[in-house]
């Protein structure tokens, strides 16, 4: 983006350049960098203030109006302490409720889901679905397995897959999140089960990478090998 602004600049220094839907005029390089500094900052607020939490986009006029009479060293009507805890006072609330929200879904979820066909539940609350039979050998907690897999949330969101990068994984299965340790332990090589596997046998309330807090995690597993 920073080259393309200056890029834009050095264009604007010979010629003037006139963003005449914006009422714009960019006359030099700097012009373009302040400019491109505007852009940016605008894209990230919109993407992640606006349109996350606040919604409707006519909020973005009082979103510019603040950020403008701050930057310019006008005067704002709260100061930069209370901005900062009205702001992450209201933020903090929006995603609790967003965060209860998402934790209800998985619960209602795994309550539908074990009514689902095949599927059944073990003592812990794990929940699996074989897909496709094997004749191998089962693993225990002590051995390293290799398999190929796919994990999603209840949304359909595919968080990670091994299968798109056309590589399989090994790992010992005491070393894995608990879902995986009893949920591969049930399966024989060759074998192929979805997973339903609760988050306090996942992640719990921690988020991990793009995996929110009280996640269900949903994998689809291939046993290839016991080693």
């Amino acid at each position: 983006m920073l080259v393309l602004a200056l890029a834009a600049g050095v264009s604007a220094k010979k010629k003037g350049v006139d963003a005449k839907k914006n009422d714009v005029v960019l006359l030099s390089t700097l012009d373009s960098v302040n400019y491109a500094v505007g852009i940016s900052v605008g894209y990230d607020v919109r993407r992640q203030v606006l349109d996350r939490h606040l919604g409707d986009k006519k909020n973005a006029k009082l979103v510019a109006d603040g950020f403008a009479k701050s930057i310019s060293g006008d005067s704002t009507i709260f100061t930069k302490r209370q901005a900062d805890s009205i702001a992450s006072t209201y933020f903090a609330e929006q995603e609790k409720k967003e965060a209860d929200a998402w934790k209800a879904k998985n619960t209602n979820f795994l309550a539908t889901n074990s009514k689902a066909a095949g599927v059944v539940t073990t003592v812990s609350g794990l929940q699996y679905k074989k897909i496709k039979d094997g004749n191998g050998k089962k693993p225990t907690a002590d051995n390293t397995v290799k398999v190929h897999y796919e994990g999603k949330l209840i949304n359909g969101t595919v968080f990670d897959s091994s299968r798109k990068r056309r590589e399989p994984i090994e790992f010992k299965l005491d070393r894995v999140i608990r879902g995986w340790t009893e949920g591969l332990q049930l399966m024989d090589e060759g074998s192929v089960y979805e997973l339903y596997i609760p988050s306090d046998l996942g992640y719990g309330e921690r988020p991990m990478g793009n995996i929110p807090a009280n996640s269900t995690l949903i994998f689809n597993v291939e046993l290839l090998e016991v080693k």
